[in-house]
């Protein structure tokens, strides 16, 4: 087993719940405790995609045929809610051959 990516040392107590990956490798993590949703490539760097979210959690990308964009992220909340983070995937795939 290996570290694929690590949380910057400001956010080591930030709660990692749940994850998805998209069709170029990506990994998109929730950090609970801090309300934060960052993007891993598949090199390890990472990014923050939104922040100031009420305890999220569950992330799932948006599959194009069902109603939910492709090039978003959705989540659920802790706190009831349900977030969308529009243009979180870089290039979707919006239809499969």
């Amino acid at each position: 087993m290996s570290t694929f990516a690590k949380v910057p040392v400001q956010r080591a107590l930030a709660g990692l719940d749940g994850l998805d990956i998209d069709e170029q490798g990506n990994l998109y993590v929730v950090a609970y405790f801090s309300g934060e949703v960052w993007r891993a490539s598949p090199g390890g760097a990472l990014c923050r995609l939104a922040s100031g979210l009420s305890l999220p959690s569950a992330p799932v990308l948006g599959r194009a045929g069902q109603g939910f964009d492709p090039a978003s992220l959705y989540l659920m909340s802790h706190s009831g809610r349900l977030y969308e983070v529009p243009n979180a995937v870089p290039n979707p795939v919006v239809a499969r051959p």
